[in-house]
């Protein structure tokens, strides 16, 4: 089955994704999962991720089952489903927090690295004097 995201509606709080699911040219069925907005935003999930993890959530039902699926015609995330979807990237900081900090090491700039070296220095020193 394939999934094709059809748009979203939002009234107050909670944002409706509307997903149509096509198996062998037979009809399109229909699928309506709800979220609080609320609830993304204590997972850190925004707005735009929405179809991401609708999507997420059908194929992931799909792969336990078609019969699954009929569950999802009608469906309100939860906050599990949050914490499924966004297990990857809380491991991720996770490994990142648990690393010591990186330092570049650069050395110091020396004399060599002036573009006048030191007889530059000194030249301007005796220009400036002459005048």
């Amino acid at each position: 089955m394939q999934f094709s995201y059809r748009g979203f509606q939002q009234k107050l709080g909670v944002r409706e994704y509307t997903f149509s699911g096509q198996v062998n040219k037979q009809p399109d069925r229909i699928f309506h999962l709800t979220a609080d907005l609320t609830l993304l935003a204590q997972h850190r999930v925004s707005i735009q991720e929405g179809p991401a993890l609708c999507t997420h959530l059908l194929t992931d039902a799909l792969e336990h089952g078609e019969q699954l699926l009929d569950g999802y015609a009608q469906y309100e995330v939860s906050a599990p489903d949050l914490l499924a979807f966004t297990a990857p990237r809380r491991a991720l900081a996770a490994t990142r927090a648990n690393r010591p900090p990186t330092r570049l090491h650069r050395p110091k700039p020396g004399q060599s690295s002036s573009p006048h070296g030191t007889q530059g220095f000194a030249m301007a020193a005796d220009n400036s004097g002459s005048r």
